[in-house]
């Protein structure tokens, strides 16, 4: 998964026409661009949608609002009954909060089925404390968890940094994010480039995350699909590599030198991800 499009909940026409701009997944949205008053219409087009809209071949997925919020244990209730299969959790920052949660998905889930557990969730974390317990948070997934999203604008309040500012300003929490990831053996999905009539910025911005390990990139216009889309996708050079390391290392995976560099069996697996489509993936 390379690309994901914010879509407001409380705009219908947005969400009726999510599915003809090739983004790979679509984020059904009941927080931050849904103001407060809105709320509660919002949870019910976005129910509507899930029961009745044709997303073509886009996984879609539901963020609900945080904990922290009156509204997240019926956006959870309401959108589980309409048949969501993913949410997206927004603001994550402890297993302990996790847990909570999770506890209402499965209540929701069995009123809807009589049983637990169908249900995936993607964990935002976009706060110091989500950050730094990325890992437990991940253990804490019970089997649900399907990838983290790194969210740079509230972090970026919370520690001073201005957004945009250098290309490594953000390299240690999307480090923790991308390794947090690797470790559970889930995709992990960049912040949003907020300037979306800024096409270089959101280019620089994507590059950096790829070559920090994601998997992909959230977005909050379709103009950027395209662009998302080649980053997160093998360069004809690294298709081209990976054709030489398979066709030279066999399937004994032994070690052999290809282009003045040793391959071993790690580096046998990342070719063959390449060429099976999973570049940058976990699973």
């Amino acid at each position: 998964m390379k690309s994901w499009l914010y879509c407001p909940g409380d705009v219908p026409g947005k969400m009726i026409n999510a599915g003809i701009y090739d983004a790979d997944g679509i984020v059904l949205d009941l927080e931050d661009s849904v103001s407060p008053d809105d709320k509660d219409e919002a949870r019910i087009l976005v129910s509507e949608a899930l029961a009745g809209y044709d997303f073509g071949p886009a996984v879609v997925t539901v963020r609900v609002n945080g904990t922290d919020s009156p509204w997240w244990r019926e956006d959870i209730r309401s959108v589980i009954k309409a048949g969501a299969g993913i949410l997206r959790l927004p603001k994550m920052e402890s297993a302990e909060a996790l847990k909570k949660i999770l506890t209402v998905i499965t209540e929701a889930e069995e009123r809807k089925s009589g049983s637990g557990g169908g249900v995936r969730i993607q964990c935002i974390l976009e706060t110091p404390a989500g950050i730094e317990n990325a890992f437990e948070i991940a253990g804490a997934a019970a089997g649900r968890l399907t990838g983290f999203c790194f969210g740079a604008e509230d972090y970026c309040t919370a520690v001073g940094i201005g957004r945009p500012g250098p290309d490594y300003a953000l390299d240690y929490p999307r480090s923790r994010v991308a390794s947090a990831a690797a470790s559970a053996g889930v995709e992990c999905y960049d912040t949003v480039w907020s300037n979306f009539r800024d096409p270089e910025g959101l280019r620089s911005d994507a590059l950096r995350a790829r070559s920090l390990g994601f998997s992909g990139k959230s977005l909050i216009h379709p103009d950027q699909i395209a662009i998302v889309n080649e980053i997160f996708s093998p360069t004809e050079k690294e298709l081209e590599w990976a054709c030489r390391v398979v066709e030279n290392a066999g399937e004994s995976g032994r070690a052999v030198a290809i282009d003045g560099g040793m391959v071993d069996l790690p580096v046998l697996r990342r070719a063959r991800n390449i060429l099976n489509g999973k570049h940058n993936e976990r699973n």
